[in-house]
């Protein structure tokens, strides 16, 4: 799991998700209140699939794996629809995960260490969520995020490298998600993420091996080069470390923490 960041480019942010487009979505939600049983219409967050895929380069946002081949990515809430109903058509609530982590683990799984957000005392048509192109409402809508503590790792709100290690077996020939802290705080979140979103199941782990492997093997040539061969190695290295490849918060890992190699 990487940082992810928003595009808030006015040419790039889905037309039905600000201006007169949002207002008509949210009046759907409040003209239904006072029900606890909201009908959704999912066409609308459906609009937000292409910008969402871009922004994570077709890849799970939580997993990390490619969804161009081996399978659909969902249009994921990350505070569920069915507790925060305001929510439902809130750009950044949203992110782009496979069916698997979306479907199958985390469904409608969330809790939070502090409660610090609920709908509007009065809600109305526009109040509900922030206008994504709206610097000071987001901001706003961020702080409130973090005040939450959820338990489990956002990464549009920090970055979630800071949270998780690795570790390889070259006996079982697959590659284990671990916390990154010993203790506390960042430790309880990284194992309720791990755990929540099923990122060790079996099939992740023997893939990200397939993955780590070859990248194994550059690094391992490092020392075995002339030094006026190893810039070369190490921008073959890091171009394996860009944002848009898969399982990269893993090969950064081995690469900068394990192998202590001199790659940007």
């Amino acid at each position: 799991m990487i940082r992810l960041t928003r595009d808030r480019d006015p040419d790039a942010v889905p037309a039905a998700f600000v201006g007169a487009a949002r207002t008509k979505n949210e009046k759907r939600l409040v003209d239904q209140l006072p029900t606890t049983q909201f009908e959704f219409d999912g066409e609308i967050w459906k609009k937000a699939k292409p910008q969402l895929s871009n922004e994570s380069a077709d890849k799970c946002a939580y997993c990390e794996s490619s969804t161009r081949v081996v399978a659909h990515g969902d249009v994921e809430h990350f505070r569920p629809k069915s507790v925060y109903w305001w929510l439902a058509y809130c750009l950044d609530n949203y992110s782009f995960a496979c069916q698997i982590c979306n479907q199958v683990h985390k469904r409608d799984q969330f809790g939070v260490d502090a409660i610090a957000m609920a709908p509007p005392a009065n809600p109305s048509a526009g109040s509900l969520a922030p206008d994504p192109l709206d610097r000071d409402a987001v901001d706003t809508f961020l702080a409130l995020c973090k005040a939450e503590k959820p338990r489990f790792v956002d990464p549009y709100v920090e970055n979630a490298e800071l949270f998780f290690a690795w570790r390889a077996d070259d006996v079982l020939r697959e590659v284990e998600m671990l916390p990154r802290n010993k203790s506390g705080a960042k430790r309880k979140r990284a194992l309720a993420t791990i755990d929540g979103l099923g990122l060790n199941r079996e099939e992740l782990r023997k893939v990200r091996y397939e993955s780590y492997r070859p990248l194994a093997l550059l690094a391992s040539l490092y020392d075995k080069l002339h030094e006026s061969d190893r810039p070369e190695l190490c921008i073959a290295i890091g171009s394996l470390l860009e944002p848009s490849m898969p399982y990269a918060a893993m090969r950064r890992w081995f690469v900068h923490e394990v192998w202590a190699l001199p790659v940007p």
